[in-house]
């Protein structure tokens, strides 16, 4: 590395801002000098205060701020926000320059080394037949370069801090090799883990397995005027349909009482007693009903909430597990129906207004 990278041994800082204010258009060194000199003594105090924690966060406001500009088919706002997440990436490399460790053009170097040797079909004598083929290359490789040769550490190697859901999607489409699983059994299995999480927050003093007043037919937890829209039906049929083009997706452990194996075949039978819904038909079981149920159940102990909270992660498991199977987008997905809430709320407003 070259020390000189590492400290300002810039003559004279004036010439140097003078310099880069007489530039017509800037490169990748004039942005490792503007931010070299943002964070030398006489830059600005906040640039100067900050620390890879302290900014952490803004990463990943940049990177989601860029994902809104391709998402809006944007270019203008794509070329900006692209923009702040490569000064995010400076901003990182310069702290790291300063404490002697790495420079941003070691950071250019390594990313050149990595995509040279994971592209082998195109810097050396290595074929492909098609991009599925690279993929598989590709996870071959960095397998390799990790030393991940178990299942489980491959698992463990996506990063805890992404977002709960998207981290889940992942994991899912790591073990597409080791099993395969029915849409229909999973839509079972959906129903069947959503009836159990109403078992286990049933109100204080309801039987368990008591069907609540909604299930019954009878009045509504939820609020009038503030229905929330009905998610679309998927049938076990419709769901059986789409195998074929499917990615196979096993079923993993969760950590709420569920089905162990690792084979994917999951199936009502496998969940406990509690979970098993009435018949064995997907559609035969309430999803509204049953969240309108633990939206009545206020009054949960302390002692009962990790239990519903464990139910809950195991049924968004599978709803993930699902998604994927399906070729759904579940980020997507979560994101459609929190707009349709938000709709159903305007209409509600609306009417009132009326």
């Amino acid at each position: 590395m070259d020390e000189n990278r590492i400290l300002d041994t810039t003559p004279d800082r004036e010439e140097e801002i003078r310099a880069l204010l007489a530039r017509r258009r800037y490169g990748f060194a004039d942005l490792e000098a503007v931010m070299r000199l943002l964070r030398a003594p006489g830059g600005c105090p906040w640039d100067r205060e900050q620390t890879h924690a302290s900014i952490r966060n803004c990463m990943i406001e940049e990177a989601y701020e860029a994902v809104e500009a391709i998402d809006t088919a944007n270019p203008v706002l794509l070329r900006e926000e692209l923009g702040d997440v490569l000064f995010q990436v400076f901003f990182h490399a310069q702290i790291e320059a300063e404490a002697g460790r790495f420079t941003v053009d070691d950071v250019v170097h390594d990313i050149c080394c990595k995509m040279i040797h994971r592209h082998p079909h195109v810097f050396s004598s290595c074929t492909v037949s098609d991009s599925g083929e690279v993929l598989t290359r590709w996870e071959a490789i960095k397998t390799e370069e990790k030393q991940r040769n178990t299942l489980s550490s491959r698992l463990r190697a996506v990063p805890p801090m992404l977002p709960a859901l998207m981290r889940a999607a992942k994991i899912v489409g790591k073990t597409n090799a080791v099993g395969t699983a029915d849409p229909a059994d999973l839509v079972r299995e959906l129903c069947a883990r959503a009836e159990d999480l109403c078992t286990s927050a049933a109100p204080s003093g309801a039987p368990a397995g008591q069907e609540s007043p909604a299930a019954a037919g009878g009045a509504s937890a939820t609020p009038a005027g503030a229905d929330a829209p009905a998610a679309p039906a998927v049938s076990a049929g419709s769901a059986a349909s789409d195998a074929q083009s499917a990615p196979a997706v096993p079923d993993l452990p969760s950590a709420a009482p569920a089905p162990a194996n690792l084979s994917g075949q999951a199936s009502a039978s496998d969940l406990p007693a509690t979970a098993a819904p009435a018949a064995s038909d997907a559609t035969a079981f309430s999803g509204a009903t049953a969240f309108s149920d633990v939206a009545s159940a206020r009054d949960l102990s302390d002692a009962a909430a990790p239990d519903v909270t464990a139910r809950l992660g195991a049924l968004l498991w599978t709803a993930v597990r699902l998604s994927v199977l399906l070729g759904v987008d579940a980020e997507q997905a979560l994101s459609a129906a929190t707009e349709a809430a938000i709709a159903a709320v305007e209409t509600a407003e609306t009417a009132g207004k009326a």
